[in-house]
């Protein structure tokens, strides 16, 4: 098994080419990060990328992020952002499918 890591380096624009490229290979994505999943970048990200490549994807496409509360204080930031176990489970469940 391989994961291909693509880290956006830019958001506006955001490099969908790339993306989509890495669907054609992989026929999966996960979308990892900071803010809450509800709302968030990464929901458009993934509402892009399955229109696009609806017939190239093997899974749905997963979101890894914030829990959908406010964002908390700095000594609780740890529970909240995505962390290893939670991308692991991700993966995971992509590849269960």
């Amino acid at each position: 098994m391989s994961i291909e890591v693509i880290d956006l380096r830019s958001l506006s624009p955001i490099d969908f080419d790339c993306l989509e490229a890495s669907v054609g290979k992989t026929g999966r994505l996960i979308v990892a990060h900071e803010a809450s999943v509800f709302l968030g970048l990464g929901s458009e990200i993934a509402a892009r990328i399955s229109e696009r490549c609806f017939y190239q994807l093997e899974a749905p496409v997963l979101r890894v992020g914030g829990f959908a509360v406010p964002y908390p204080a700095a000594k609780l930031e740890q529970h909240f952002l995505p962390d290893a176990d939670r991308m692991l489970h991700a993966v995971d469940r992509a590849l269960a499918t």
